[in-house]
Formats: structure tokens, sequence, C-alpha cells
């Protein structure tokens, strides 16, 4: 936060990143773009809330945890 200023600003930045983190790994799993930015975006949601989260509480486990949960739902649904 002290480089962008305010937290708003940072829970932008970090969000975007968060979300565009995943798009390599789709686009590498034989997805289309479309899709993978598609995925970008729902992690652009996810790392909103995730980061608003960590705001909250100065932690990062309860992110880590609902990352994991999302995860693991994901796997036990394909």
């Amino acid at each position: 936060m002290p480089w962008l200023g305010r937290p708003g600003n940072s829970l932008a930045v970090s969000s975007m990143l968060f979300g565009l983190s995943h798009v390599p790994m789709y686009i590498a799993s034989g997805n289309s773009l479309g899709l993978s930015l598609a995925i970008a975006l729902f992690g652009l949601g996810e790392g909103l809330v995730l980061g608003y989260v960590f705001y909250r509480t100065r932690s990062i486990w309860p992110g880590a945890i609902w990352h994991t949960s999302i995860t693991g739902v994901g796997l036990i649904a394909v």
C-alpha cells in the first residue's frame, strides 16, 4: 500500500495480477484464449474478495483456505 497510496489502488492492482496469473496455466492446458481470459475475470473477482479479507483480517490464512477450497471443488467437479 505505501507505493500506491490508497488501499483501493493496491487491491485493484493485486486483484488484476491474481487474475492474470492464472491465464498461462489455462493456455498451457490447451484451453482457448477466450476461456483463459474468462477465468482471469473470475480470478479478478476472487482476488478482490480475498484482498479485502486480507485487508480486514491482516492474515493470509482465510484467503489461502478459500482458494484451496475452490480449487478442491473444481478438481472434484471435473
